[in-house]
């Protein structure tokens, strides 16, 4: 693969991927009606990519302190990461639907142009979530009363993000299942109705982690709500590269675990990698989100260099390869002020 790097500052890394001889994918087709004749065309010739490199956490003992040194306020987490990227995956938002002043304060802190993808409230995702009893047994047909109730708790969370929005700052939602929930009647009639919810929200992209999903039925069922679906590396269930949005999404994650507690390297996932990058040579897109996730080898930021390297974003894995020993983000040189950004 040829790669071309244009520096845009911290945000906007302009690429363009020529295709490479060796590729492993075929073409791709996307998005609702009329948007797939304008991907195919774009396809014939190289064209600008621009890819949004991201965590999914600013928490400090979340990768064993080696974003921040320790005892750095919380007020400067924002202002240091946005130095190098322009997006920032809320996974936090999973757990709780309800945005925290801290996240608050840091789209007000955010500056122009970034963008923060949240990841969908479990309750709307996962039937065995707590949140969203599975009640009785139902007839063929019959709608699940664990799909109402995640419905609801779905238009739930996206009124909670309702100030998110108000800022400008708001990115793709991202609504992540989980493995057990495999391709049934039940469950593809539930995505269905899902899906039209997140669709008229705004950008939306769906992780799946079942193989069982991997059909045209799939496929088509995306590119008719005009939602990607999230390339992930999810150990087992790894997706195929279908474009059926008008953006990306990309997972580095997987089920690598903490050794005695700490999240450290634990892998090497190289092959998987060299599967992405030649997949993004092929990918009809203007932009796409890269988020490493801790689940990928063990801990996301020494993952960081070789995960920007392999898809051509040399110049921030060099700023993200980070001495032993040392955080990402060490103290700013003297004089050299946070970037606040505009609200």
């Amino acid at each position: 693969m040829h790669v071309n790097c244009r520096d845009a500052g911290p945000h906007w890394t302009h690429l363009s991927l020529y295709p490479d001889p060796g590729r492993l994918l075929g073409t791709r087709k996307a998005g609702r009606q009329g948007r797939r004749g304008n991907l195919l065309a774009r396809r014939s010739h190289a064209r600008p990519v621009r890819l949004r490199p991201a965590l999914a956490a600013l928490s400090n003992p979340h990768f064993d302190h080696a974003l921040f040194p320790l005892r750095t306020p919380h007020t400067e987490y924002l202002p240091r990461y946005a130095e190098v990227f322009d997006a920032l995956e809320l996974a936090a938002l999973y757990h709780d639907p309800v945005p925290s002043q801290r996240i608050l304060g840091w789209a007000a802190q955010a500056p122009p142009g970034f963008r923060f993808p949240v990841k969908l409230w479990k309750a709307a995702v996962d039937p065995r979530s707590p949140v969203v009893p599975t009640g009785r047994k139902t007839r063929l047909g019959e709608p699940a009363p664990w799909a109402e109730r995640a419905l609801a708790h779905a238009t739930e969370a996206l009124d909670a993000l309702a100030p998110l929005r108000r800022s400008g700052r708001l990115g793709p939602l991202v609504a992540q299942f989980p493995p057990r929930f495999t391709a049934d009647d039940a469950h593809r009639a539930f995505l269905a109705r899902l899906l039209g919810r997140l669709g008229d929200a705004g950008p939306a992209a769906v992780e799946l982690r079942h193989r069982s999903w991997w059909t045209p039925a799939t496929r088509h069922l995306l590119e008719e709500h005009g939602v990607a679906l999230v390339w992930s590396t999810y150990d087992g269930a790894e997706t195929p590269p279908w474009a059926t949005a008008m953006f990306g999404y990309v997972r580095l994650t997987g089920t690598a675990r903490p050794r005695r507690g700490r999240p450290v390297h634990v892998r090497d996932r190289t092959e998987a990698l060299l599967s992405l990058r030649a997949a993004l040579a092929d990918e009809p897109w203007d932009e796409a989100y890269l988020v490493v996730t801790n689940g990928f080898e063990g801990n996301a930021v020494d993952s960081l260099p070789t995960a920007l390297a392999a898809v051509g974003l040399v110049e921030q894995a060099v700023r993200c390869r980070r001495a032993p020993g040392r955080p990402l983000f060490p103290e700013p040189p003297a004089g050299k002020p946070f970037m606040t950004g505009a609200g």
